[in-house]
């Protein structure tokens, strides 16, 4: 069985993740997949996103954030209410001007054929006129170095044009925590423990693939 591409989320979360819990993704992700349900999560906090892009539209008035939690249903309440707060802070710290939805690139990791959606959320111009991409992580978790410097080398190096022209920033929203990748940082180990990440990958999923990684 194929690989199917997975997304610039998934892989960071992947990263992040340690022991069994790899494991586990990788079986809830084949589930999923098999069960045509491999694109809940990637609508999970549209609400809340929609509100990201009215917020700016209305220059920094932060009742969109607020409106999207009001009325989102009662399993997101908790969820949405937490991002919220971290979205409002960073909203009011870093001020863009203007933003879009952005577009999605692939990459292929040349040894395993493994494939990732390159996604920014979003692409932000500052008063300034400078453009950035950003990767938003609204989970309760915030993103180790090492799987936010994954996040935003795909972006920087592999993301889709809009994204190669702008400066790459991921948020932690929960935590109302900005970053970027260091000028120094070391760009190719980043690209070995990518390319290690997804050579494990490969092997959990055609493990599941071949059932021995179904069992609780």
């Amino acid at each position: 069985m194929d690989v199917p591409p997975i997304s610039l989320s998934f892989i960071a979360d992947f990263t992040n993740a340690q022991g069994t819990a790899r494991a586990a993704l990788v079986r809830t992700q084949y589930r999923q997949h098999m069960q045509q349900e491999d694109r809940f999560w990637a609508f999970y906090y549209r609400e809340l996103f929609d509100a990201v892009e009215a917020v700016v539209a209305r220059q920094g008035d932060l009742q969109p954030l607020k409106e999207a939690v009001r009325v989102a249903p009662e399993k997101k309440q908790r969820s949405y209410a937490a991002a919220a707060e971290g979205l409002a802070a960073l909203l009011t710290k870093l001020r863009p001007t203007a933003i879009t939805r952005a577009s999605t690139a692939l990459w292929t990791d040349v040894t395993t054929g493994v494939q990732v959606r390159v996604r920014p959320h979003f692409v932000t111009t500052s008063s300034k006129g400078d453009h950035e991409a950003w990767f938003l992580n609204c989970k309760e978790d915030a993103f180790a170095p090492s799987a936010a410097n994954v996040v935003l080398y795909l972006m920087q190096a592999h993301g889709p044009e809009e994204a190669r022209a702008a400066d790459p920033r991921l948020l932690n929203v929960r935590a109302a925590q900005s970053l970027r990748l260091r000028a120094n940082v070391n760009r190719e180990q980043i690209k070995q423990s990518l390319a290690a990440e997804a050579q494990t990958y490969r092997a959990l999923w055609l493990a599941n693939s071949n059932g021995d990684g179904l069992q609780d």
